[in-house]
């Protein structure tokens, strides 16, 4: 690859994430072979802080809402930075920059993030067939894991246009908390001596707030426990209609908070009982910032079996997450400390921002 890539994301959030922090460290990598990079973003992102910090010298501009905008926008786009790759984030670009790239030399590529559960019916089918088996012989696809890669070689993406480029974690914003890990608990009124769990459950359904409700009932009673679930207004309807009852007084829904940090410094285990993932980023931001970690058993994890301070259970048997508590709060101190020493710096090399742009720049030269 000789030019230039140009991102063109439906991104537009107010906080800015772990995608721009991505995209930041990938401009520093590509920089390195002389390589620029410029931005179509929604509309919804004109007025965001980190837009402008994002641009410095950079190609900005947003994209209308039409289609055929969107389309006249990303090709005006690829002339004037001399775009080689078009690399579309969350979907919604995926067609129009496609379409926009016809005729110009410039390859597409699909950022994956996650796998979905698909209904079989005649639109999907047609979706699929469209979108992987027709138009996927013209363009490239990236998973943030091998499941994902998996899961679109089986929608009808060609094998030799799907690749892996695993996902790294902003390990900086986990390493600095705000307060010391005893006020941040006497903050929301935790005792020291409580086991204290973190679940983030955005998407109760996929995050498995059920399954982790279920698995942790067992230890109520036999420990101190309390579990921290990050989540909206959706859990509280979620476990309502599946489990039938109000969240119990054990595990608290809080919101978020603005430094990250603050919640691995609280929680003595992170619990991941995610029903689907792509690459897990709270998982990996759990290991770096020093607390084992209980999770489901899925394919997007496969990789977290060779470290030491994160113990698994099968997603169909919930009680056995319990039982992997237990594994963790069976280990001495010295034991805990020589395991999560080893998850940090398995994490830091491989799966760090840095790492992760090394890999996206080596796959850009691939294409």
């Amino acid at each position: 690859m000789q030019g230039n890539v140009l991102h063109v994301a439906s991104y537009g959030g107010t906080a800015r994430g772990s995608f721009v922090a991505c995209l930041e460290m990938l401009a520093k990598e590509l920089a390195r072979s002389g390589i620029k990079q410029g931005y179509l973003l929604p509309s919804t992102a004109r007025d965001r802080a980190w837009t402008a910090e994002l641009a410095g010298d950079a190609f900005v501009n947003f994209l209308p809402n039409d289609r055929l905008g969107q389309v006249k926008a990303i090709r005006e786009a690829v002339r004037q930075t001399g775009a080689q790759v078009v690399h579309t984030w969350f979907s919604r670009y995926d067609l129009p920059a496609w379409v926009a790239t016809r005729g110009t030399g410039a390859r597409v590529l699909w950022h994956m993030q996650s796998e979905r559960a698909v209904p079989r019916t005649l639109r999907w089918l047609l979706t699929d067939t469209i979108k992987y088996r027709m138009i996927g012989r013209t363009t490239y696809a990236v998973a943030v894991s091998d499941r994902v890669c998996e899961w679109i070689v089986e929608r009808g993406m060609p094998k030799g246009r799907a690749l892996t480029v695993e996902n790294g974690a902003d390990i900086a914003r986990v390493s600095s908390p705000s307060a010391t890990r005893d006020q941040l608990r006497a903050d929301l009124g935790i005792r020291p001596t409580t086991l204290c769990l973190l679940l983030f459950g955005w998407e109760p359904d996929r995050k498995g707030v059920d399954i982790a409700l279920r698995g942790l009932q067992s230890l109520i009673g036999e420990v101190d426990l309390r579990l921290l679930l990050v989540a909206d207004e959706r859990a509280d309807r979620f476990i309502h209609r599946t489990l039938g009852h109000d969240l119990p007084d054990w595990a608290p829904r809080i919101k978020g908070r603005q430094v990250a940090a603050d919640f691995y410094a609280i929680a003595d285990i992170f619990l991941s009982a995610s029903r689907l993932e792509g690459f897990p980023y709270a998982v990996t931001e759990a290991i770096a910032s020093g607390i084992p970690v209980v999770s489901s058993d899925i394919g997007a994890l496969a990789w977290a079996k060779r470290i030491p301070s994160v113990a698994f259970f099968p997603l169909d048997r919930p009680e056995l997450l319990a039982a992997a508590v237990r594994t963790i709060t069976s280990w001495t101190e010295e034991e805990r400390k020589a395991r999560v020493s080893k998850g940090q710096r398995f994490v830091c090399e491989n799966y760090s921002l840095e790492a992760w742009a090394r890999r996206m720049a080596a796959a850009y030269r691939s294409l």
